[in-house]
């Protein structure tokens, strides 16, 4: 249970998030996330991929009532969906539009301290909108790209009964090959990047004993002071 500051009740909402599931946001990786923004503490995030609005709920309930949540979808369903999730939340600001068309004036000028990408899954239009957001990222800012893992063998194997008989074909190719990629071209969209921007220091979080569908985040190398 989570007291949220804003709403003032204790609200389990990771039950909303399962545990196996392709695409969106599994409930541990939405853990992730919380604590991320709560130890961080952002100003600003920014996120492309609305989906059913899960993570967008997600974001706003761990961010402080004066950080401004931006999320960003083509689709009027998600923009919907997440609006609705997230009506009784301070600062949550949803946009209709592609994310090749992103802007500063989409965020009211602001600098972004944490962006996380999880939209198109097609490699151009991931790079494209990537050069939308590096030049308006903070001094810290952080980017997180979703679905960067991999599915094992192990991980399958340790599925619940139920998942692997509904994804009998996915074990399959699994198990031929010891791991299959979640989404390859978010695995090339994090190789480009680390070319195109050497700066930049990247962690993957990923796990062979799950069926996790990963992430990566990349943050501007510098030394302490």
């Amino acid at each position: 249970m989570i007291f949220h500051p804003q709403l003032g009740l204790e609200k389990n909402h990771l039950d909303l998030f399962e545990s196996y599931k392709h695409g969106p946001i599994q409930r541990d990786e939405a853990i992730f996330l919380f604590g991320m923004v709560r130890v961080i503490r952002p100003s600003t995030i920014v996120e492309f991929g609305l989906q059913t609005g899960l993570s967008a709920y997600n974001f706003c309930l761990a961010k402080d009532e004066d950080c401004f949540y931006f999320g960003l979808d083509k689709e009027q369903f998600c923009v919907d969906s997440a609006s609705k999730l997230c009506k009784n939340l301070k600062n949550c600001f949803f946009i209709k539009d592609d994310c090749v068309n992103f802007n500063s004036e989409m965020i009211q000028g602001r600098f972004i301290d944490l962006f996380f990408l999880d939209c198109s899954h097609i490699f151009e239009l991931n790079k494209k909108c990537l050069q939308k957001v590096i030049p308006l990222l903070s001094k810290n800012g952080i980017v997180i790209i979703h679905d960067t893992g991999y599915y094992t063998t192990e991980g399958f194997e340790k599925s619940p009964e139920s998942y692997r008989k509904k994804n009998e074909k996915l074990g399959d190719n699994i198990r031929k090959s010891g791991k299959v990629a979640v989404i390859k071209s978010e695995q090339k969209t994090v190789n480009w990047f680390m070319d195109e921007y050497a700066e930049f220091s990247v962690m993957h979080f990923h796990s062979d004993k799950v069926m996790r569908n990963g992430m990566t985040l990349m943050q501007k190398t510098s030394k302490l002071d």
